[in-house]
Formats: structure tokens, sequence, C-alpha cells
């Protein structure tokens, strides 16, 4: 992958790019570093949904620390990101994987992730049924 390419550098470029590697590649560049941290989660997010062997990947990534401090802006972490993609995924593992995470970040971060989310405790948030 020449992540140095005018195309990688576009949003687009980024998803096709990221789109090629394989599930492995792609939970090691997450893990890696922050150039195409958020196209690589997206897009596991978008493969766990229908592969179930990457809940757990995804589950794990939710909790590691550098993705809580991985602000897409100011409030959104990466963290926000994996947890949302583990309560979109809507089974009994990848909403705990998600209640799991959830508890991993500081009382703050929680607070602020249940007013995105517009919900009151985690277990109400259905964030694919808006």
């Amino acid at each position: 992958m020449d992540s140095g390419s005018a195309d990688a550098q576009s949003p687009g470029g980024d998803r096709a790019a990221v789109k090629a590697l394989s599930d492995h590649e792609i939970i090691e560049l997450i893990g890696r570093g922050r150039t195409l941290r958020r196209a690589a989660l997206l897009e596991l997010i978008g493969r766990a949904r229908t592969d179930a062997h990457l809940v757990q990947p995804l589950a794990d990534l939710a909790e590691d620390p550098r993705l809580r401090e991985d602000r897409l802006f100011h409030l959104v972490s990466m963290a926000w990101v994996a947890i949302i993609g583990l309560l979109g995924i809507e089974t009994p593992g990848s909403r705990a994987a998600a209640s799991r995470a959830f508890a991993a970040l500081d009382p703050r971060d929680q607070e602020l992730l249940l007013g995105y989310l517009r919900v009151e405790r985690l277990e109400d948030a259905h964030p694919d049924r808006v």
C-alpha cells in the first residue's frame, strides 16, 4: 500500500487502500498508528457486521488506550467509534464488548458518549436504528 500517493491521501483513497488489506493487516494498522486509523477502523466495523470472528479484535481495539486518546475532534475518540460500531452490530457478544469498552472510558468520557448517543444508559443505544 502506497500511503504517499495522492490517491491514498484523499478520503476515497484511504478507503480504497484499506479495503484491499487483509483483516489481520487492518487490525495491525489500527493499533500501529494514526495515519489511516479511521479508515481502517471503519472498514473493520463493516467487516465485523458480517464476520463474527472480527468482533473480538474490534472489542480489543475498543478498549485500547491509544484509541481512547485518539480524537476525531474534541469529543469523539476512536474508542467511541469502535464502541458505536460494536453496538451497531447488535449481537449479544458485540453489545457486551461495547459495555466493557464503555466501562474502560473515564467517567466524563462515558457521560459525553451517552450524550452523543442521546441515551441515558448504554444499553438503550441502538445506533443503526435511527
